[in-house]
């Protein structure tokens, strides 16, 4: 049996929790959900951690950018913290699409 990455598991959540909804409100619930301007708050943050998995420099708002060499432990809190906000404003965006949908039925 071989092992799923985690990435894997990642992407067939956001899958699942974008399935879900739709099947409840249609395609309307799609377009709430990508056209919202929370999109803006998701986007950036998991374009960062993809870039600085890439490059292995995570840019910082003030002062030169941590690399993954220098200082592992701090690079690998900070990724994991961008992920996961990124993830947050995921979720966050999937509710308030749906508090949209359940006042338009």
């Amino acid at each position: 049996m071989s092992r799923i990455p985690a990435l894997a598991w990642g992407v067939i959540a956001a899958l699942v929790a974008l399935a879900v909804p739709t099947w409840n409100f249609g395609s309307p619930f799609l377009r709430q959900f990508f056209i919202s301007p929370f999109q803006f708050f998701i986007i950036p943050l998991w374009l960062v951690a993809y870039y600085s998995v890439r490059t292995g420099k995570m840019p910082m708002r003030s002062g030169p950018p941590l690399r993954r060499e220098e200082d592992p432990v701090a690079f690998r809190q900070n990724l994991w913290f961008t992920i996961f906000m990124g993830a947050a404003m995921f979720v966050f965006n999937l509710w308030i699409s749906w508090q949209v949908m359940s006042r338009r039925r």
